[in-house]
Parts: structure tokens; C-alpha cells; sequence
């Protein structure tokens, strides 16, 4: 039960304060000739992708945007990802897909490359009486939950704390994790002289 207020209580601060509150990054190393990468294995506890990126041999890294499914065969076998001219182009064209459990490269890299994979971690159930869970100060959302569904299994009446639970609910909502100091932005999506 408590399980299942906390999954709720993570997936509402996600949507309250964006994904970036739980985010975590892990770099690893393509495989050339190698298109399929095990999210257990490069992202431990992956539960979701945020952002992709791959350093293009400047130093510099480069965001990888997902393919949609009719461009998964949209390569030149044996391409790989350096075969540009220019590195607009040779960005342009590198995408990524999530398959199962399991990261897809469009093209295949047919080298090694340093990638950086943002992502949330999966939340891994309470089950011990030691386990422990960080709230970041927000428990009070989990225990009202808790306690009306606890109340509504015994067949009490849960309004009470269903109502503080919503009032915390609203509280959490209404606390944004703005950077007034940086607004959001709208990104340029023009490659070179062409519009997209």
C-alpha cells in the first residue's frame, strides 16, 4: 500500500517540478558496429529517458533527438556516425530509439563514441522494516495517502485525510522550481541555411 502512495507521490513531483528533480547522468562508450545498448547496463535503475547526447569529437556534446518509427531503417549500412561532411549534418542525422529495455541507434555507430544518457531512476519498492526513502521534505503527501487508503480498506470513512492529502497535493503543485534568472526559452531548431 505504502509502495503504491510513494510511485504516485514521485510521478506528482515529476510532474510538479519536471523531470530534472530526480534526474541522474551516466556516461558510457558506443561499440562499433554495435546499435542495441542494455538500459541496465548503461543507466542502472533506468526508469525513464530525459535527454541524449554524444561528444562529436570536438569535445563538445551533442544532443541526439528520437526517431520516430518509420525512419528506423533510414541508414546506409555501414555509415556509422562520422561519415559527414560537417558536424550540423552529421548531427542532424544521428537519432535514438527506447526498445524494450534496450537503446537503439539510427545509424549504427561504427566506432566508439562517448555518449552522456540523462535519466530517472526507478523506484525500488520499500520492503525491509530498515528501508528507507528519500522524501526530500514531501512525506506528509505519502502519509496522508497511506492513512486514507488504510481507513477505506477498514471501511472507515477516509474524507479527513483525503482532504489533507489534496491540500497537500495543491501545495506541492503550486511549488515551481523556477530560475527567474533564466526563463524558458524557445530553441532554434534551424540546421546550417534550412528550416525543419
Amino acid at each position: 500500500m505504502a509502495n503504491m502512495s510513494i510511485r504516485a507521490w514521485v510521478d506528482m513531483l515529476m510532474k510538479a517540478r519536471g523531470d530534472q528533480y530526480f534526474e541522474l547522468s551516466a556516461l558510457f562508450n558506443t561499440v562499433a558496429n554495435t546499435q542495441t545498448y542494455a538500459l541496465a547496463t548503461i543507466a542502472p535503475g533506468f526508469y525513464k529517458l530525459t535527454t541524449l547526447y554524444y561528444n562529436n569529437g570536438s569535445g563538445r556534446f551533442v544532443r541526439i533527438p528520437q526517431y520516430n518509427p518509420t525512419e528506423s531503417e533510414d541508414q546506409v549500412t555501414g555509415q556509422g556516425w562520422g561519415s559527414f561532411s560537417n558536424l550540423e549534418t552529421q548531427s542532424a542525422s544521428i537519432r535514438y530509439r527506447i526498445q524494450s529495455a534496450n537503446l537503439r541507434f539510427v545509424p549504427t555507430p561504427t566506432a566508439v563514441y562517448q555518449c552522456k544518457i540523462n535519466y530517472l531512476k526507478e523506484f525500488v519498492d520499500l520492503v525491509a522494516d530498515g528501508d528507507t526513502l528519500e522524501t526530500f521534505g514531501e512525506q506528509r503527501w505519502i502519509i496522508w495517502d497511506v492513512a486514507a487508503a488504510y481507513l477505506a480498506k477498514q471501511e472507515s470513512d477516509p474524507s479527513y485525510c483525503l482532504a489533507q492529502r489534496d491540500q497537500e497535493t495543491q501545495r506541492i503543485l503550486g511549488m515551481v522550481d523556477k530560475d527567474f534568472g533564466e526563463p524558458p526559452k524557445v530553441q532554434d531548431v534551424r540546421r546550417g541555411d534550412w528550416w525543419f
